[in-house]
């Protein structure tokens, strides 16, 4: 409530030789001092000041998608706290860490596939926990061929030496695993095992990255280790990352964890704060 600063001549003091003063009648025009408010009447609310949603942004070179073929907007914004019930992540000072799934793809969870993780099943089940932590600011990846210019250098030769996975990008191999498909996430695509130039327009410089997904030697690294280069906060969740055998596994998580405090090593329950 607004309060109206006495003007000249008021609130003077009058003492017993003061002259008289004529009170002049108040004019109906002139619009009389608002009441003064009741000490015990609550304050006036002030108006909510809602931001606008934000349209989904589109980037050139990178594919980008909601998961979620029904939905016509981003299902939630990025600036969508943790969870309250749930721990906080020390250390981030680039703001809210993003959940990354690396590749869950049948290509790499089926045992039948050349490429089928033995640890997918165990992964896939500490993913599914880790979800609900991260909502509105996960971001799930797929791997898919090279094709035209894209397949240059030793892509040509890798593509020859696994001629099962030389096949169109729309594939249903490369389709996103059932248990995670159809999530109101963001979702992208590239050429390459590695991640982050792809992640970027997303999360923009230095951001803080939780890593889970498939292969932990080959496109978890591969993702890991140029995002921490250029900046990012990685955390490897090693128990919601699966690797090619346990023996590739360990030894990818070894090399990761050489580079504190860029990167570390964590597990799902120390991620959720269960002790």
């Amino acid at each position: 409530m607004t309060t109206t600063t006495p003007g000249p001549g008021q609130d003077r003091p009058v003492g017993p030789d003061s002259p008289a003063v004529t009170v002049p009648e108040p004019d109906p025009a002139t619009p009389l001092d608002p009441p003064v408010p009741d000490p015990g009447a609550p304050p006036d609310s002030p108006p909510l000041d809602v931001p606008p949603l934000e349209a989904p942004r589109s980037e050139g070179g990178v594919a980008l998608a909601l998961a979620d073929p029904g939905a016509g907007a981003v299902p939630h914004s990025p600036e969508v706290a943790p969870s309250p019930e749930l721990a906080p992540l020390e250390g981030d000072v680039e703001g809210d860490p993003w959940l990354v799934v690396v590749d869950p793809q049948r290509i790499f969870a089926d045992p039948a596939s050349e490429w089928g993780s033995p640890m997918w099943a165990d992964a896939c089940g500490n993913i599914l926990r880790l979800l609900p932590r991260f909502e509105g600011r996960t971001i799930v990846t797929r791997w898919v061929p090279p094709v035209g210019d894209e397949r240059a250098g030793s892509w040509v030769e890798y593509m020859r030496a696994w001629p099962f996975a030389d096949r169109d990008p729309e594939d249903p191999y490369f389709d996103v695993v059932e248990e995670l498909r159809d999530l109101p996430v963001l979702e992208v695509s590239a050429p390459t095992f590695g991640k982050w130039d792809a992640l970027l327009p997303i999360t923009g410089p230095a951001p803080s990255l939780v890593l889970t997904g498939v292969s932990t030697d080959c496109c978890v690294i591969s993702t890991a280790l140029p995002a921490a280069d250029a900046g990012a906060t990685i955390r490897v969740v090693t128990d919601a990352c699966a690797g090619s055998s346990a023996e590739n596994q360990a030894a990818a998580l070894q090399v990761m964890g050489l580079y504190p405090p860029q990167i570390s090593l964590v597990t799902t329950g120390e991620v959720l704060g269960e002790g």
